[in-house]
């Protein structure tokens, strides 16, 4: 089931999105080691590398699934939105193979 393996699949996401936010919510914070580490961050951020990199990791794109996922198929393979599935394909999305099994 799709329940079984959000934990192994999703948790390693939200440790990535507390990591950032803990890293960002330090930078503000007064005192001569922030104030170095600030300092550091905006020499390193005109670099493109380092800037599209920042850029990809505060905005949450670099989180995702790779596709064709087992359970849904390639891309654009799943019913237009408003229409109804059949019951064989939630079927056999149950019986696919967790992600990254």
């Amino acid at each position: 089931m799709l329940l079984d393996t959000f934990t192994r699949e999703r948790h390693p996401a939200g440790e990535a999105v507390l990591r950032n936010t803990r890293a960002q919510a330090a930078l503000p914070a007064p005192g001569p080691h922030v104030e170095a580490s600030r300092e550091i961050v905006g020499e390193l951020i005109v670099l493109p590398e380092v800037n599209d990199y920042v850029t990809t990791l505060l905005s949450g794109v670099d989180l995702r699934y790779e596709f064709p996922y087992p359970a849904v198929g390639p891309v654009g393979a799943l019913p237009r939105p408003g229409t109804r599935r059949r019951r064989r394909h939630a079927v056999a999305a149950a019986r696919t193979p967790p992600f990254g099994a």
